[in-house]
């Protein structure tokens, strides 16, 4: 059986709640988080969500 692959939404602050905007590859959601950092979204962070249920199983604050 296939893994599911997780979706790494990127959050513009915690008041964000759209996962629309994001990948599934880690590295490619961290430049795209970063970017948003650099235009003025200090707060950018990455939400990773259960792709059945659109659940945020965890965040990632530190890259």
């Amino acid at each position: 059986m296939e893994s599911k692959k997780v979706w790494y939404a990127v959050m513009r602050d915690n008041e964000d709640t759209d996962h629309g905007y994001g990948s599934r590859d880690l590295e490619k959601a961290i430049e795209m988080a970063n970017k948003m950092r650099k235009s003025g979204d200090e707060e950018a962070y990455i939400a990773v969500i259960d792709p059945e249920d659109d659940y945020c199983i965890d965040e990632i604050r530190d890259f």
